[in-house]
């Protein structure tokens, strides 16, 4: 059958619907949709969806009972579904989606320069260590004034 969706009481819809329907008054605050959407993450907040099921008819030849029809697309049907996220739940959202990776986000800075930061301390403590060395001095003598026989065979 040709039903068609469109908003509760026409509502937007071009205004030669409402000539053909008597009753309907549409207006946005009970009519029109609306979606809250969380900037950051795309998770919808607040919704309200509102929708009509239109059927179109009109006079079908061969059959007597639809010869004082008009062509109309007549409302037959609207429904509204509605939610929205508050309390714990959205305590719970707003810290898992959003505080904790911006945390993550700078921790990782963090972690960074305390890595770039332990590297050099390991550095000095290292270079610090090799230069206090009592044989250090000695290693860059000449092996005659480190060996005695061998000074003594030079001899």
């Amino acid at each position: 059958s040709p039903v068609f969706i469109s908003h509760p009481h026409f509502y937007n819809a071009d205004p030669v619907l409402l000539d053909y329907v008597q009753g309907l008054s549409p207006n946005e605050d009970e009519h029109g949709l609306f979606i809250d959407i969380h900037p950051q993450t795309g998770v919808p907040l607040n919704v309200s969806i509102r929708l009509q099921l239109n059927l179109y008819m009109k006079k079908v030849s061969g059959i007597t009972e639809t010869s004082k029809i008009s062509e109309v697309v007549m409302p037959m049907i609207w429904f509204e579904e509605s939610g929205y996220i508050d309390g714990p739940i959205l305590t719970t959202f707003h810290t898992n989606l959003v505080i904790l990776p911006a945390v993550m986000e700078y921790m990782q800075y963090g972690f960074i320069a305390l890595g770039l930061l332990t590297i050099i301390i390991a550095f000095l403590v290292h270079h610090r260590a090799r230069r206090s060395k009592p044989g250090a001095a000695s290693a860059s003598t000449t092996t005659e004034e480190r060996d005695p026989l061998l000074q003594e065979e030079l001899d």
